[in-house]
């Protein structure tokens, strides 16, 4: 049995998989494994449907479509994670990068700067910004300490890691935590 694929098919597969793609890593959202397995099973389910039963010229329309979407949602399953865990260690960098600018302000000026924005131009080019998302990049949250406000004990540098999980640093510990 010859296989062929028609550069129609491969285009759409790729068009496809392309929109995937940018939505896994705009929207940064691991639970999306969870609403993508089934959505893949009903697609294949309704392609095989259509290709026992439906003969006509709106099935093979349907096919036409249908094929190329399931491939591409089946490839993108297992790129998923990587992208995730890419823009996780990105992520992490550039917070090192904050709170090690934010304890060179504190050197400098004897308290920790009131927000993110006092730490540029001398210490940051810009604030960065998470790595989750393209186009809209989530920020960074940052918070210190009410008690005794010229000194400021404490900062909290924090981010939304995905899958429901918030990442904060805390300063008086020196310790990332996970809250889920």
């Amino acid at each position: 049995m010859k296989l062929s694929i028609s550069r129609s098919a491969l285009r759409t597969t790729g068009l496809f998989l392309a929109v995937l793609l940018y939505l896994h890593t705009e929207i940064s959202e691991p639970l999306l494994f969870i609403l993508q397995v089934p959505i893949s099973a009903g697609l294949l389910l309704i392609y095989v449907i259509l290709w026992g039963f439906g003969s006509g010229e709106v099935a093979r329309m349907w096919r036409h479509y249908l094929g190329p979407a399931l491939v591409a949602f089946l490839l993108s399953l297992p790129l998923m994670l990587p992208i995730y865990r890419w823009q996780n260690t990105i992520t992490k960098r550039r917070a090192d990068t904050i709170i090690h600018q934010v304890y060179a302000y504190q050197k400098q000026y004897g308290c920790y700067p009131n927000s993110l924005a006092q730490l540029v131009p001398r210490h940051l080019d810009k604030i960065p910004s998470t790595a989750q998302g393209l186009l809209y990049t989530r920020p960074f949250t940052y918070t210190i300490s009410a008690a005794n406000p010229p000194l400021n004990h404490n900062f909290w540098l924090g981010y939304y890691s995905g899958a429901l999980v918030q990442v904060t640093y805390n300063s008086k510990t020196k310790q990332w935590h996970s809250e889920d």
